[in-house]
């Protein structure tokens, strides 16, 4: 009970066909296209990310522009608090209340922003 497998003949023919040269040369041709459309769109996604980084490091260099600003302000405004409070004001409410402006426009400013 033996049956003749019919699939052999058509693997054989499938095999040849695989191997002909123009099937090989057609087959390199469309890997070549694919790999070739994929680079190109890494290539635009690399340029984009670049894009990117630049507009967040000159966004993070104002920034730290700003703090550096804020911080000579804040600095300059607790050394006067600082005089005030040497200068023989000993009610502690009115440093309270200084510091509590302080704060107040602080936030104001951030808000407004």
């Amino acid at each position: 009970m033996y049956r003749h497998n019919t699939d052999l003949s058509y693997d054989r023919n499938q095999r040849k066909q695989k191997l002909d040269p123009l099937n090989v040369e057609k087959d390199n041709d469309l890997q070549a296209n694919e790999l070739r459309s994929k680079v190109a769109s890494l290539k635009s996604l690399t340029i984009e990310i670049g894009n990117e980084v630049r507009e967040h490091n000159k966004f993070l260099d104002t920034l730290s522009d700003d703090f550096e600003k804020s911080g000579g302000i804040l600095g300059a405004t607790l050394s006067k608090l600082g005089f005030v409070s040497k200068k023989g004001y000993k009610q502690s409410n009115l440093c309270y209340l200084i510091f509590f402006c302080f704060f107040v426009f602080w936030i104001m400013w951030l808000v407004s922003r």
